[in-house]
């Protein structure tokens, strides 16, 4: 095969000799080759792009016949980690008609196989060692019993349950009253309550409710003037004598009856 490459003709070598730090670059081959694969069969005046070359040191070895193999000749690489003796007596002749690649190599091995053997005492066929296989049974057959409407449907016992858990109550019973400590002696206790009282907190009294105190502190005439200014008991709770003399025209002893009223709920009887 060779390649042209401005109008100027190489051979394989003499083209990646010269042209190997130019890659990639197009060449035309002028005279092609055919080859056992398609991949390594070239026709002429065909153009290839060659992006890149390289290089590896092989040597040409040939596979020994006398270990059953087909005498053969093979190009290794130098780094391939096999062992290899050297044959003696093989001519370039013989490398270049049985080997697939070669190259310039002034030393060519053989590849020798490591082999181990034993002696045998006899000689069986391989159907001697074939396992016969048992065949399945053929299952039968599982007809309809015609008795089977004799019988009656009785459903199977039900298993023993586990007893049911009584449930505990979050909260345990109280001591009887006659295991206490404390005495059971008792007093009677009387409170002295007044009717149509204010409620306990003043400041929470309604307008009726401070109307139905001034009824009650015999103050009716007053009702009518609370009524029409909104007194609830937040107000009547802020306000003091001078201020209810000074705005209702209370007298004195009026507005001291309704501030001891207002101070702690007194009645006077």
């Amino acid at each position: 095969m060779m390649f042209d490459c401005d109008n100027i003709s190489y051979q394989v070598s003499e083209f990646f000799e010269k042209f190997q730090h130019q890659f990639p670059t197009i060449a035309l081959i002028e005279q092609g080759g055919f080859e056992e694969t398609e991949t390594d069969t070239f026709s002429r005046r065909q153009v290839i792009r060659i992006h890149t070359s390289s290089k590896q040191c092989r040597v040409v070895a040939v596979a020994a016949e006398k270990y059953g193999q087909k005498c053969d000749n093979y190009s290794i690489p130098l780094d391939l980690p096999l062992k290899f003796f050297v044959k003696k007596g093989f001519t370039w002749k013989d490398i270049t008609e049985y080997s697939v690649s070669f190259g310039n190599d002034p030393v060519y091995e053989e590849l020798g196989p490591s082999l181990s053997s034993a002696q045998y005492e006899s000689i069986q066929s391989f159907s001697f060692y074939k396992r016969k296989k048992n065949p399945l049974p053929v299952p039968e057959k599982s007809d309809r019993s015609p008795d089977s409407s004799v019988y009656k449907n009785i459903p199977p016992e039900l298993p023993p349950r586990n007893s049911e858990t009584k449930k505990r109550s979050m909260v345990q019973d109280g001591t009887p009253a006659d295991e206490l400590l404390f005495s059971t002696n008792t007093r009677e206790i009387t409170t002295n309550t007044q009717d149509n009282a204010l409620p306990a907190e003043i400041e929470h009294a309604k307008i009726k409710d401070v109307s139905e105190a001034l009824r009650l502190l015999k103050l009716d005439k007053y009702i009518q003037m609370f009524e029409e200014e909104m007194v609830d008991g937040r107000m009547l709770k802020s306000i003091d004598g001078n201020f209810l003399r000074d705005e209702f025209k209370f007298t004195r002893v009026e507005a001291l009856r309704l501030m001891n009223y207002v101070k702690d709920g007194h009645v006077p009887k």
